[in-house]
């Protein structure tokens, strides 16, 4: 088995000389003054309209930036380094944080919305199978006589309706228990990918 070769990463930190209070975390594998350069052509070319918004830009926007090396290390991947760079970010008050808490919140509510998706798609069974249930119960209570034999029969199709139903909706709850628990872990290791 081939040992995994570690990289070298440095986390950096951009600042502005006029205002103390706004910091911006990220990691490279680029010097610090190339990486300051990149995100300053990036900028500009935003400033152009022909490249995206990253939050960095909130800092060149006030004006006089520079990058500051917070820690050198070596790590397996980019997993690795991301981990780091998300506990200076929720350990330190950055422009990132407000970034990041937004991102979870988007992943939350998109993972929310498949939850309601799935489970509206179970409506219509759970109705068919207590219409079903009743439309039984209906058509036996019209056939026969009341006597007590026939009413104990009616109470075992009203009992049997019931479970089945409370059966149905035990499964699918189990079931969906698992997938929301899935999706949550999902939700934790998308939030970690998707930090800027």
């Amino acid at each position: 088995m081939m040992e995994q070769k570690l990289k070298k990463y440095k986390i950096y930190s951009i600042r502005s000389h006029n205002d103390k209070n706004m910091i911006y975390y990220d990691f490279t594998m680029q010097q610090l003054h190339k990486r300051l350069s990149a995100i300053k052509s990036r900028y500009n070319r935003y400033l152009n309209n022909t490249d995206n918004y990253l939050v960095v830009f909130e800092l060149f926007k006030l004006g006089s930036v520079y990058i500051e090396l917070e820690e050198e290390l070596q790590c397996i991947n980019k997993e690795h380094i991301n981990s780091i760079l998300n506990k200076y970010i929720r350990d330190n008050d950055c422009i990132n944080k407000n970034f990041y808490d937004i991102k979870k919140e988007e992943l939350i509510k998109e993972e929310n919305k498949t939850d309601i998706k799935e489970i509206n798609k179970e409506e219509p069974k759970i109705e068919e199978l207590i219409k079903d249930n009743v439309n039984k119960l209906n058509s036996d209570v019209n056939n026969n006589d009341d006597n007590d034999d026939d009413n104990n029969s009616n109470s075992s199709l009203v009992s049997s309706a019931y479970s089945s139903v409370s059966q149905y909706m035990s499964n699918y709850i189990k079931n969906n228990h698992k997938t929301i628990k899935k999706q949550s872990n999902n939700i934790k290791s998308k939030t970690m990918k998707n930090q800027i």
